[in-house]
């Protein structure tokens, strides 16, 4: 009710006001949310806010990046991440996801230039990201090579595996195919 008499006219809620200026409190996290496809499709919408009054501005930043990245607007969350970043180069995560956004957006050489600077935890993510986009964009010779560095990084994680066995059983370069490996590969990810 705004504490304004009973007669009053409703004055815009500050929450919408406070989104219509294009950017965020320090204070407001935005949080990614999937709302069900036929509600998208008329055009309905939901943002989601978490209140955090000591996030400090790399953080948000970075968490706004995350938000950008979840919505697949991967070149906006390489701005936000870079951003971050600058602030306070020791955020964690922080590399490994400007990486990620810059592979997914189609920037492979720069995402491949930061991959080789990171530890094996954080250039995983990255060589997948990598990986994925490689194989949308057809160069499976480069997307195989990416995938066998993702499973060396990590050997436990199952999609590498499923994800070159796919290339190496279905290129339509004949040189790539390979049946048998591919077999092995998924067997190896179905049994671990």
């Amino acid at each position: 009710h705004q504490g304004l008499p009973l007669d009053a006219t409703m004055q815009e809620p500050y929450l919408n006001r406070l989104l219509s200026q294009k950017s965020l409190p320090i204070w407001l996290r935005p949080l990614h949310f999937t709302i069900m496809p036929q509600l998208a499709t008329v055009g309905q919408s939901v943002d989601i806010f978490e209140y955090r009054p000591e996030q400090r501005p790399a953080e948000s930043y970075y968490h706004v990046g995350k938000y950008l990245a979840a919505g697949g607007l991967q070149e906006e969350a390489v701005q936000a991440f870079a951003e971050a970043w600058k602030r306070d180069q020791k955020l964690p995560g922080v590399e490994r996801d400007i990486g990620v956004s810059l592979a997914l957006s189609g920037r492979v050489s720069e995402a491949q230039a930061l991959a080789g600077r990171l530890n094996g935890k954080d250039r995983a993510p990255v060589v997948v990201a990598i990986a994925r986009r490689l194989s949308a964009e057809g160069r499976h010779q480069e997307a195989i090579e990416a995938w066998r560095q993702a499973m060396e990084l990590s050997p436990e994680e199952t999609t590498p595996k499923l994800e070159l066995a796919w290339l190496l059983a279905t290129s339509e370069d004949a040189t790539l195919r390979n049946g048998a490996e591919a077999l092995r590969l998924v067997n190896e990810a179905l049994q671990g």
